[in-house]
């Protein structure tokens, strides 16, 4: 396997969800989709703006729990997707052959190989993850309306 393009850098558990918050902070809607997956565990959730507060999911101590899984991380890697929708808006076909307008979204990817590392890919690397079958490695119908950070 190639090596990712970028170097692993240096991150704690708790700078990390950070990070995540500012990537959220610069959308009007506040709001973007999780998803950390490893070998053991995995997690979707909404990562959202509300009442002056950062919620992880479904309450503000969903941030400590995450932590925690985050430290215990060394003996595996674990996979994380960010999506954010922007403001920018694109017409598609509905089943009823109605027209409905759809939010870009924004696909961010980072890799956690140990305790305290993040290394995050390319737009090269996000899109050719997004876009290949886990099973048979084999390319997948693109997308329409993302953009790859």
């Amino acid at each position: 396997m190639k090596p990712f393009a970028n170097p692993p850098q240096p991150l704690t558990a708790s700078e990390f969800l950070s990070h995540l918050e500012e990537i959220t902070r610069a959308y009007e809607v506040k709001t973007s989709i999780i998803t950390f997956y490893s070998r053991i565990w995995s997690q979707v959730f909404d990562l959202k703006f509300s009442r002056g507060q950062w919620i992880f999911g479904n309450s503000p101590h969903w941030r400590a729990l995450l932590e925690a899984k985050l430290r215990k991380s060394e003996y595996y890697p674990i996979s994380c997707v960010v999506r954010t929708f922007t403001d920018e808006k694109h017409k598609r076909g509905a089943p009823n052959s109605k027209t409905i307008l759809i939010s870009t979204k924004e696909l961010r990817m980072f890799l956690l190989p140990a305790s305290g590392q993040v290394i995050k890919l390319t737009p090269e690397e996000c899109f050719a993850c997004h876009n290949t079958d886990a099973q048979t490695g084999g390319p997948l119908p693109i997308e329409q309306d993302v953009k790859f950070l």
